[in-house]
């Protein structure tokens, strides 16, 4: 089992821009800081319009976001948190972290670095309207 696997999954690393695997990146837990211009109610208007984060449950709270899927083909289900850690000189520093539902997964196929890259996308692409 470990032969089929375990090269599938560095293979969905690499194709997320993993160059050198340490304990961080082979991790299920995976966590990232983004910064940007737009506040925490334009960046969930964003997020709500995506294709992949559109069909999850959002629940929204005073200092961040947090998303939910269920068991699927790829995944036994994620949960994605989004956190405004600071504001300082228009810039909202946010902290995102993807994780596995079911906490005893150990290869996750590079699922929840793709979440945080993706929303780390969708953050460094909102359309300067300020």
């Amino acid at each position: 089992m470990t032969l089929l696997f375990v090269p599938y999954h560095i293979y969905k690393l690499k194709k997320n821009g993993v160059t050198s695997f340490t304990d961080e990146s082979l991790s299920v837990r995976q966590s990232k800081l983004f910064k940007s211009s737009f506040n925490l109610q334009e960046l969930t208007t964003q997020l709500k319009l995506d294709k992949r984060f559109s069909k999850m449950k959002i629940l929204v709270s005073n200092n961040g976001l947090s998303f939910s899927s269920g068991l699927s083909w790829k995944s036994f289900g994620e949960e994605i948190k989004i956190y405004q850690k600071s504001c300082e000189d228009s810039q909202y520093v946010y902290q995102v972290s993807s994780e596995s539902v079911l906490k005893t997964t150990m290869i996750d196929y590079g699922r929840n670095l793709e979440n945080v890259n993706q929303i780390g996308q969708i953050i460094k692409t909102l359309p300067n309207t300020k």
